[in-house]
């Protein structure tokens, strides 16, 4: 497995550069940068890109402090959908370094650079364009926020399916504070690192955070390869300036590396994953029983990536301007099997580059009657895929090479008018331009006029060309009311847009069509949301309870299968239904007891086409959670013991295309599975102390099946028991 270190003397350097540079400071005491904070176990959230508390926002919101999640034992980004309803968070196609995040049923589904996420990820309020390197996701965090449905107006495209907000924590003038931690389990599990503020004068500071983690195999085969391994390790600097009491910049630079060997397994029905000696799979005709290259053998993938940001804050008499920019590189490189009868394939995706930039403003306006958030946004990436597939004797069996580009622009306003005490009413628009090109250069092996599938002959056919120019404008409606002092109701109707883009195979399959030098396209997906809610807090705030209803109708969703026409697995649009709802509640005893749970029921179907009436796929129907948290005063500090339990339904992969014999619905289907977790925490004034176990039960599972029919199918395997202790020391 690649690594990277990370010297003390790039610590050293960093630190030097700041007390060289220019004087910083710190934003107002973080409060308009902190996006979710815990006073009195209130949350306070950024969903309307204001500070609000979360029960005063017509919105459906899941939010979790950064302590919150420390003490539930939350390492991955995974865990973040464990007591979340209706969301998941899954690999995408089994790439070992990709994760999608579906929201209420929309889902990214396909590995293809081309083909934009349905929930848009922002860290630090900066956008991460593709679900590609979570790594620093979860590290050095402050707060997390999902907010369900789409994010048409604030947030803008490729939010169709909701936004997950990232808040990492500010540096802070004033004394040199910090922690080390360090974390060892089973399974090989290790996480270690810490981070360091550094005051620089009295408006400077520095904060430098360093994490490490990793863990071992945990399936093995008969022929001696072991599979499950990870190495993630991230390096993050933020510098803070304060030029006057009304201007604040933090800079921004973060690194990370990120190295996998998928744990894979052939699905025995009815879905045994097998973690032990598991059989690798003879080819029919002899053609050979496993990869001959090894990066394939052990399902390696690695990737590397560069973010520089700059966020600017000037306060106003009745508000703030806010401008940031960002700009990110990465590169993967990643190697997988696709089945025996269809051999294994390089996906590597060098050189992307992505810049944003926003300019926001958020104030009042009319003795506060008016809250008014208005801005402008730009987004460029240069995106590359390399697709190389060969048979296991180790023929070359296709090539793709994808270029593609986006540029986008938009802008937007949203303003909530406050009518009474009780009631208020928001509208808001997003006008969205975006341009999108896209080269392929491929062959096949077989294909007429092609030689076979190799780079060589892909340079030597004409390449396909596709160019995409979508206009939209979105928008927003609601009204929320308070009947009675802790209880609103709301109402809204929103649009949200996701982005087409190219497909990677050509329209035609002869060199003699017209059609052949045509890249294939998908069509930009468009929604309408219906959603009616409530939130509520009673009792003196002993129990809160938020409850939501959505209805959301889909025209061109995209999803992945096989295309009838090419024979090949693309991202195709068809209409769909999705409907449902989710329930969050806590209720609070007292002698520190809280019992906290979440119901989430997606109803998702296909509307159009021959598959109509059809479920979609990668999304289970029921999601539903339950924790219990005690905390027990004892040697002069905390315990707190938390239980959380999390079950979701089973879903399947692939939907089953009628034009076809195999049943992929049942080749790839994701059996139900249900996570227990348990953790106790001891904290004494600088010191933690915390011992925890993950998937309690030991359960096999598959996060996700991928279908090769008629020959096999592969699954990605869930994470086994992992036993641990937890040890932090703050200063």
């Amino acid at each position: 497995m690649s690594k990277f270190s990370i010297s003390i003397s790039m610590l050293a350097v960093a630190m030097a550069g700041a007390n060289a540079a220019p004087a910083f400071a710190q934003d107002d005491a973080q409060q308009g940068e902190r996006s979710v904070s815990s006073d009195g176990d209130m949350i306070v959230v950024t969903a309307r890109k204001r500070e609000e508390n979360v029960q005063d926002v017509p919105v459906a919101i899941t939010a979790f402090s950064g302590e919150t999640l420390e003490r539930a034992g939350v390492r991955t980004f995974d865990g973040l959908a464990l007591n979340n309803p209706n969301v998941k968070i899954q690999p995408i196609n089994s790439t070992a370094v990709g994760r999608s995040v579906a929201i209420r049923g929309n889902v990214q589904s396909s590995s293809t650079v081309s083909v934009d996420p349905s929930v848009g990820v922002y860290i630090d309020g900066h956008l991460i364009a593709h679900s590609f390197g979570n790594a620093g996701l979860l590290v050095d965090v402050a707060s997390v926020q999902t907010l369900k449905g789409p994010q048409g107006t604030l947030f803008g495209r490729n939010t169709t399916g909701g936004a997950l907000l990232v808040q990492t924590n500010e540096p802070e003038t004033g004394d040199v504070s910090g922690y080390v931690q360090l974390d060892l389990g089973g399974v090989k599990t290790r996480r270690y690192g810490g981070a360091i503020n550094v005051p620089v004068g009295d408006i400077a500071a520095l904060r430098l955070v360093y994490q490490k983690n990793s863990q071992g195999n945990f399936q093995t085969f008969t022929n001696g390869i072991e599979l499950g391994e990870n190495e993630q390790e991230v390096l993050r600097a933020k510098l803070l300036v304060e030029p006057t009491d009304t201007l604040s910049v933090i800079f921004t630079a973060e690194k990370t590396n990120e190295s996998v060997n998928s744990a894979i397994a052939t699905p025995t029905f009815p879905n045994d994953p097998v973690y032990k000696n598991a059989v690798i799979i003879p080819v029919a005709g002899g053609a050979g029983r496993a990869p001959t290259d090894p990066r394939a053998l052990r399902e390696q993938g690695n990737l590397s990536s560069e973010f520089y940001g700059l966020r600017v804050t000037q306060d106003l008499e009745s508000g703030n301007i806010k401008l940031i920019v960002g700009r990110r590189h990465w590169n993967l490189d990643a190697a997988s099997t696709v089945g025996p009868g269809l051999g294994y394939t390089f996906q590597n995706k060098p050189g992307n580059d992505e810049t944003s930039a926003e300019l926001q403003y958020n104030g009042s306006l009319l003795d506060d009657r008016i809250d008014l958030a208005a801005g402008l946004f730009y987004f460029k990436e240069d995106v590359h895929e390399r697709q190389n597939t060969f048979l296991y004797s180790g023929v070359q069996r296709t090539t793709r090479q994808l270029d593609a580009t986006t540029e986008s622009y938009s802008a937007y306003l949203q303003a909530t008018f406050h009518a009474t005490e009780q009631l208020n009413f928001t509208g808001g628009l997003r006008y969205t331009h975006d341009e999108k090109t896209g080269i392929l250069r491929g062959s096949t092996r077989g294909a007429p006029g092609q030689a076979d599938g190799t780079p060589a002959t892909a340079a030597l056919l004409a390449p396909a060309t596709a160019e995409l120019k979508q206009n939209r404008l979105n928008y927003l409606v609601s009204v929320d009311f308070r009947p009675i002092e802790g209880v609103m109701l709301y109402a809204n109707h929103a649009t949200g847009y996701r982005s087409g883009g190219s497909a990677v195979d050509r329209r035609a399959e002869a060199v003699a069509s017209p059609l052949f030098t045509t890249l294939g396209t998908f069509q930009p997906e468009s929604v309408k949301n219906y959603e009616v809610g409530f939130k509520t807090e009673l009792f003196d705030r002993m129990i809160t309870l938020n409850g939501a209803g959505f209805y959301q109708s889909y025209k061109n969703y995209q999803y992945t299968a096989i295309n009838p026409v090419t024979v090949q697995r693309e991202t195709l649009n068809v209409d769909a239904i999705i409907k449902g709802f989710e329930l969050e509640g806590k209720l609070r005893l007292g002698s520190g007891t809280s019992i906290s749970g979440s119901f989430g029921l997606t109803d998702a179907k296909i509307d159009s086409g021959p598959a109509e009436g059809r479920p979609l796929s990668y999304i289970p129907r029921t999601t539903y959670s339950v924790a219990l948290n005690q905390n027990v005063k004892a040697g002069g500090g905390d315990i707190d013991f938390v239980a959380g339990y999390s079950w979701r339904n089973s879903f399947f992969s692939a939907i089953t295309d009628p034009s076809t014999a195999a049943d992929e619905e049942a080749l790839t289907r994701v059996a139900s599975v249900g996570l227990l977790n348990l953790s106790a925490t001891y904290t004494n004034g600088p010191y933690t102390v915390a011992v925890f176990a993950e998937n309690v039960t030991n359960e096999h599972y598959f996060t996700a099946i991928t279908a090769s029919p008629p020959v096999v199918s592969l699954g990605s395997l869930g994470t086994p028991r992992v036993i641990g202790f937890r040890a932090k020391y703050a200063f």
